[in-house]
Order: C-alpha cells, then structure tokens, then sequence
C-alpha cells in the first residue's frame, strides 16, 4: 500500500474499502460482518485518533506557552475517552476490530499544524469507517475537541 503523509501524521491509502453491508446484519451472517471487521479503514482510523494522544502528549511536554500546555493536556486525556466510546460503539454493532497499526510519527511540533492535519485527517476519513448516526455522531464529538483545541490554542494565549 502506499503511505501519504500530512504533517504530524502517518498513513497508508486505504485503497478499496470493504462497505458495511447494507441489510440487517444479523440476516446476512456472521461471515459478512467479519468482512467488515476486517477491513482496514475502521482500525487505521481509530489508532489514528489514539496515538493522536500520543502526539500531543509529546508537543504538550515541549511547549513553553501554558495555555498550549493546558489546552493539549486536556486535548491527550479526552480524545483516548472519545476514542474508547467511539470503538466500543463501533464493535458492538460491526463485531471486534481486526486491524489495529501500531505505528505513529510525529512530524511537527508545532500544535496548530499538528491539529489541523488531525482535523483534515478525520474529516477525508469519517466515511471509511461507518456510516451510521450515532457513530458519525461519536466522530462529530471528536471533531468538535479538536476544533476546541484548536481555538484555545490560537486565542488564549
């Protein structure tokens, strides 16, 4: 596969994408939705956001602004919560994830650019994993921290 870059994060083109199916789940058999399972948008995106944490955790720790400080703190500890909801959601409803990378790479520490690569990220990628309400809606929710991220970071300074 091959891997494009955004500033402050790494992944690979997903390529085709194996769609959810579109009748009830539990008439088409277990076999279509480890298909799905296993596709590996859902779980590149999801370790995505988790070491997003990670990334941010490290900038917090360099910066000597304060508000940078307090606003990517809370930004590490509320997204791994997000995330968490956001995959529990996920698999009770398509079963448990197959493909989780582990791999993260951090190619800025600058915040700003850092949160707006995150927040293209999320928002060329939220169709890949789902499209059911309540789990765009769990993405919705993550998008809205990092776009109050973003603001803490540019306005309170």
């Amino acid at each position: 596969m091959a891997k494009n870059k955004i500033p402050g994060l790494l992944f690979e083109d997903l390529g085709e994408i194996k769609k959810k199916p579109e009748h009830d789940e539990l008439s088409e058999g277990p076999e279509i939705m480890e298909a799905y399972a296993s596709s590996p948008a859902p779980g590149e995106f999801f370790s995505t956001l988790l070491h997003s944490a990670t990334i941010a955790h490290q900038i917090h720790f360099k910066t000597r602004s304060f508000a940078v400080h307090k606003a990517l703190g809370e930004f590490y500890d509320e997204v791994v919560e997000l995330t968490d909801a956001l995959v529990e959601s996920w698999q009770g409803k398509y079963g448990l994830v197959k493909n989780f990378p582990f791999k993260y790479d951090l190619e800025t520490e600058n915040p700003e650019s850092f949160l707006a690569d995150l927040d293209y990220y999320v928002k060329t990628h939220r169709e890949l994993v789902s499209d059911d309400s309540e789990i765009q809606n769990d993405i919705d929710t993550i998008q809205t921290l990092i776009n109050s991220t973003t603001y803490k970071i540019r306005f309170l300074k």
